[in-house]
């Protein structure tokens, strides 16, 4: 039999202890396959980062909020349902490591931008993809300078 892991597990397994709380209630919510969408969706409302980032990846061909067809969280989940909550509550902690990583090895403080907003690249650089696709489907890009790189 399987038990659940709940957050703060996570956190304190992978050195994430400084997670909000915010993040931390979803990951126990959606931890729970029973975890009623409402409760969900409530929880995701109150926090502006998280419901911006739930428009953003189910509506992936938008490149600004004015071109999102899905526009509220209910709509969003509806859509994309409970695994789109799990994957919103995953990215916290991933993106915290990645950041982490940056700023501790290349001294590089990382932003993160939504597509079409990144500018032309015009000096020299290195540009790193990684796509994936499955449940979420997207591209990381990674441009560098070459002293970084």
């Amino acid at each position: 039999m399987s038990t659940n892991v709940t957050a703060a597990q996570i956190a304190a397994t992978n050195g994430f202890e400084d997670l909000p709380e915010n993040v931390r209630s979803l990951t126990d919510l959606v931890s729970r396959q029973d975890a009623p969408m409402h409760d969900i969706a409530k929880l995701i409302c109150a926090d502006k980062e998280l419901t911006r980032r739930l428009l953003w990846a189910t509506n992936p061909r938008a490149t600004c909020e004015g071109e999102y067809v899905v526009t509220s969280v209910d709509a969003a989940l509806m859509r994309a349902g409970h695994g789109c909550a799990l994957l919103l509550a995953i990215t916290d902690p991933l993106i915290r490591a990645v950041r982490r990583t940056f700023e501790t090895m290349l001294a590089v403080d990382l932003k993160d931008v939504g597509p079409g907003i990144v500018p032309p690249l015009e000096s020299e650089h290195i540009i790193g993809e990684v796509a994936f696709d499955g449940k979420a489907t997207g591209c990381v890009h990674l441009r560098l300078a070459p002293a970084c790189a």
